[in-house]
Parts: C-alpha cells; structure tokens; sequence
C-alpha cells in the first residue's frame, strides 16, 4: 500500500490483516504493481517522476527509474517482465516501458491533444495487447497497443472520462464518470470495437474498478460505497457502504475478501 502524503510504502499481511513493514521511498508514491518478489512503485517529485523497484524479500528500494512527464497510471505484464507507465505531457501522451530482465526503459507514443491525459493502462491477461484510456477535450478513447510490436493498433470512441478498465474474455469493462451523468459502465466487444451495452450507475463519482476471479461480479468505488455489478446481467446487484470515502478496492484470489 503507498502512503502518498508519507513517502512511503507499507506491507499488510492478508492473512492475519497486520500491518508487517514500512519503508521510505524517495517521492510521493501513489500508485504499486507486483510480480513475484518485486514491486514497482511510482513517485512523483518536483524535477521528475520515477519508478523505485522494491525487493518484498528484503523490504528495500533496489533501483529506481527517473522517468520524464507525468506518471499518471501503471501497469505489469502476466509474467512480469514489462512495467507500463502511462505519461502526460504537453497536450502529449506516452507509455514508458521498462524491461524489467535487460533493465531498460522504451517508449510508445500513444496520442496528442488539447488538454489530454492518461486515466488508466490495462494489459490483457495474454500480455499480448495493452490498453491505454485517455480523455481529452474531445472526449475519451480506449487505445489497444500490440505489446509485442509496441504499435498503436486500433482506437475505441467511448466518450465520458474514463476511470478504470478490465477483461472478461474478450470483453471489456471500461468504468466512466462525469458530473452531467454520473457513472456508467460501457461493455466494449473487442473483437468489433463496438460498445454493446451501456450501464448506468447513478449519480455518483466512482473512480476504480475490480473483477472477481471468477468475472461474473466488478466491485466499483464509488463515493462512499462499493457497487457490485453482475456482469452476466449487467445489474447492480449489492451495494457495500463504507465508514469512509473509499479510494480502490482489491479482491483475494478465491473471490472470499474485499479490501478497500
């Protein structure tokens, strides 16, 4: 878990819910990926941002990547060879690279316009196609890169801000919000980059979203709630109602636990 306002990051045991460690890394960091017995964080700070690699063994920052613009969004590859950065910059937006095994750090030019920003980057559970959500004065698009060739491959119009994203098969699930609509969640069939069904959440501001293991529930945060969808139904069938203002939310690996 990063402590953004602690230059920080922390270690939670699932099982016992402890609190283990603590370290400090150099930088706000605010944003975590893992695989294996590393995890890469991303820092901002006032010259540039970086991306620090903790060793979960030993509990201590290894390397460290200085990346230019603004790090808006990470991700991992499934076998943890590739850590995607999605960067703004002057009405320009990337996605820094870093091969993790010949620690080296490419880039692949995403889009340019008026205001525009990456909301969210997602790699398909074949690792073969990365997914960069961006919004501009236009509106949003979902951008399929092949991660192989690192090319641009096609462009899917969604239209509200984009918050989050996640797969299902051959689907995805792409979280949006604005203040005239609310939240929705817009079905997208990859295979006809079309949007097949539209779901309504209601007045609200939700801003990360999860699947199950099993795909049939997305839990989404939302202002003071986790909604939980059907994606069979395309229903909300649950509401969970926090103490709080809920920022993320994260499911275990049998689909038994939330943490939010």
């Amino acid at each position: 878990v990063t402590n953004y306002g602690h230059d920080s990051v922390s270690f939670l045991n699932p099982a016992t819910l402890a609190v283990e460690d603590t370290i400090g890394v150099p930088g706000e960091p605010f944003a975590v990926v893992a695989s294996g017995d590393r995890a890469y964080v991303s820092t901002s700070a006032a010259s540039h941002d970086t991306v620090s690699v903790i060793d979960t063994n030993t509990r201590t920052v290894i390397a460290t990547y200085p990346l230019a613009f603004g790090v808006s969004a990470l991700a991992i590859s499934p076998d943890g060879k590739r850590v995607y950065a999605g960067r703004t910059g002057h009405d320009h937006v990337d996605v820094a690279v870093i091969d993790t095994t010949a620690e080296r750090v490419g880039t692949i030019d995403i889009a340019s316009g008026a205001g525009i920003g990456v909301d969210a980057i997602v790699v398909d559970p074949t690792g073969k196609r990365l997914y960069v959500a961006t919004t501009d004065a236009r509106g949003s698009q979902l951008v399929v890169v092949d991660a192989e060739t690192t090319r641009v491959d096609r462009k899917v119009w969604v239209g509200s801000p984009i918050r989050d994203v996640a797969f299902a098969g051959g689907t995805a699930y792409v979280l949006t919000s604005d203040r005239s609509r609310g939240g929705a969640v817009a079905v997208i069939d990859m295979v006809t980059n079309r949007i097949t069904d539209t779901i309504e959440l209601g007045i609200g501001a939700p801003s990360q979203m999860t699947l199950g293991p099993d795909k049939t529930r997305a839990y989404i945060v939302d202002y003071d709630h986790v909604a939980v969808l059907c994606t069979l139904s395309h229903e909300v069938v649950s509401t969970v109602a926090v103490g709080a203002r809920p920022s993320c939310v994260a499911v275990d690996s049998d689909g038994g636990r939330l943490a939010v």
